[in-house]
């Protein structure tokens, strides 16, 4: 396993493997991936196989709210075959300390209420529910939990 950062030619895997872990309409097109992953404000990391494969990557963008900011995660994917293996823990892990370099101190996102092996792994590594938002996923009709992790 190899960690990187984002490749300008990651688009298209990271679209195929969006489609992978997610269903409609939780999914992102191929236009508002690049967009993510190409922001002037956005973290992208990406682990690969030996062979250059790639097994997931995480997108977290460092915002800024008045005179605060914080970063946030804006979806983290783990091709379904390499899952229970440690990839999104170590995603995040990097995440969180290229976000801590930053000098940020806390990461938060936004997960369905219903997404119950999401919201156990990032219990896992550490978030905490401080909220709840209604209808979140309009498309889905779903609520969505906000979890923060202080760094």
């Amino acid at each position: 396993m190899r960690i990187r950062g984002y490749r300008v030619g990651d688009v298209e895997a990271m679209f195929q493997l969006d489609i992978a872990c997610f269903t409609p309409p939780y999914q992102f097109d191929r236009e508002m991936m690049q967009e993510v992953a190409e922001a002037p404000n956005a973290i992208v990391v990406v682990i690969s196989d030996e062979g250059d494969a790639m097994l997931g990557f995480v997108i977290v963008h460092i915002e800024r709210k008045g005179r605060n900011r914080y970063a946030y995660i804006i979806t983290i994917d783990v091709a379904p075959s390499a899952r229970h293996e440690g990839i999104g823990a170590k995603l995040l892990q990097e995440a969180e300390v290229q976000v801590s370099a930053g000098g940020l101190h806390s990461i938060g996102l936004h997960v369905a209420v219903d997404n119950t092996s999401a919201i156990a792994f990032y219990q896992r590594q550490g978030y905490q529910q401080i909220a709840t938002e209604e209808n979140f996923y309009r498309e889905a009709a779903t609520d969505a939990f906000v979890y923060v992790k202080p760094l």
